[in-house]
């Protein structure tokens, strides 16, 4: 099986959550940090709870464990072309915190010649991909999300088109998707938030609403935005990392 050579570092160490192995973790809680520098410098970190594994970008408050490390070097220990422990005695990378940690990383995290079901570790499996007969990935989806909200967006802005049309056509298009969604997986907030909206602008649109007729493509900007922030503050990550 191929190794996958042209990943970059952040993509290495997303993909690691797709190796994660929760037997091997059991009920442990941590959260590791890279440092890196050179080629590909970023601050990200793993969070390992309730076992699972999610990947997030940024530093973190007083983590388990720190690795400290140029991009081409833990690259090349993702890749099995370097042994981590060598590279540690000399020097190439350091670590703080949970040394303990750092041992047990590799019982944590299979590697590409660990797995045997003769797909990539670094390709989500058919049970973390989006359910369902449309064959569709992550980020598509995501975009498909959007559709209801684009459509609202251009056909508000037509002379003449009635907001029957420019609000019922999208909540039906998001009524939809949830159901699919509802039907082989979970909606995420995009998708409850969009049938939401539409559904209240729906009945704002029956009664006669004067603002919303005047105004609905400004609150439905407005309705996005506050999705956005609120996965920020009510959730583990952003919007759009639900379809990563």
């Amino acid at each position: 099986m191929a190794k996958p050579m042209n990943l970059t570092l952040r993509q290495m160490l997303e993909g690691m959550t797709l190796t994660f192995d929760t037997a091997a973790a059991g009920d442990m809680e941590a959260t590791i940090q890279f440092n890196v520098t050179g080629e590909e410098p970023g601050i990200y970190h793993l969070r390992i709870a309730g076992r699972d594994c999610m990947f997030h970008l940024g530093a973190v408050q007083a983590p388990t464990l720190t690795i400290i490390t140029p991009s081409d070097i833990w690259l090349k220990i993702s890749r099995g072309e370097l042994d981590a422990q060598n590279a540690l005695m000399q020097g190439l990378y350091q670590v703080q915190g949970d040394f303990g940690l750092l041992t047990q990383m590799g019982a944590l995290f299979k590697t590409p010649e660990s797995t045997s079901n003769g797909m990539s570790p670094y390709a989500a499996p058919p049970d973390q991909r989006p359910a369902g007969p449309i064959a569709l990935t992550g980020m598509s989806w995501m975009v498909v999300a959007f559709i209801p909200w684009i459509l609202h967006w251009v056909t508000f802005s037509i002379p003449g088109v009635s907001p029957r049309v420019s609000v019922g056509l999208p909540f039906l298009l998001a009524l939809l998707i949830a159901i699919y969604r509802r039907l082989f997986g979970k909606p995420t907030w995009m998708e409850w938030g969009g049938l939401g909206f539409f559904a209240l602008a729906g009945i704002m649109t029956l009664i006669g609403n004067s603002t919303f007729a005047i105004w609905g493509s400004v609150i439905s900007s407005v309705v996005m935005g506050a999705l956005w922030l609120g996965t920020l503050v009510f959730t583990d990550m952003p919007l759009s990392a639900d379809y990563s």
